[in-house]
């Protein structure tokens, strides 16, 4: 009985009833695109002020605007990713390619600010001791992994939105 519940809700959510069409009904994409646009511009507006004014050479300015820049990506990673879901399922080539050249923009500017990053990670550990240290280290591990994580799945992303049409059309 709980094997034929839990069938029957996979049928709803991604499944189709008997004419064939998805059960996610159509008007709930436009829904999920313009999520995602309104994801990206608060994050996007978000990232845009931690980097302005810029104070290139400033190496407490450098660290803790990537810290800062890195700490605001899911909420730029989540639009993204419902504008790519909104504008595939919509059939809006343009759209899907756009967020795909923008996804893989992003990626390699995120293995440029870790290479910033990683130059400021001396000083950093130099310039606090005590308790204030382990704080420093972990803010530190933290960058360090999202550094990785995120360009491959912004990457991702990208390569993913730029065949998307490609491999649907043949």
């Amino acid at each position: 009985m709980a094997e034929q519940d839990r069938g029957a809700s996979r049928r709803i959510l991604v499944g189709n009833d008997a004419k064939g069409s998805a059960l996610i009904g159509a008007s709930l994409w436009p829904m999920l695109a313009l999520a995602g646009i309104a994801l990206l511009a608060v994050g996007l507006s978000d990232l845009a002020l931690a980097w302005y004014p810029p104070l290139f050479g400033n190496r407490e300015w450098e660290f803790g605007t990537v810290t800062a820049t890195l700490n605001g990506l899911p909420v730029v990673l989540m639009g993204a990713v419902f504008a790519y879901l909104g504008a595939a399922n919509r059939g809006m080539v343009r759209t899907t390619r756009l967020i795909g050249v923008v996804s893989l923009l992003g990626a390699l500017c995120i293995v440029a600010m870790a290479g910033l990053y990683l130059t400021n990670v001396p000083l950093a550990l130099q310039s606090v001791e005590g308790p204030i240290l382990l704080g420093v280290k972990k803010a530190i591990a933290k960058s360090l992994v999202q550094s990785v994580v995120y360009p491959i799945t912004f990457g991702v992303l990208g390569v993913r939105a730029l065949r998307h049409f490609r491999s649907a059309t043949g």
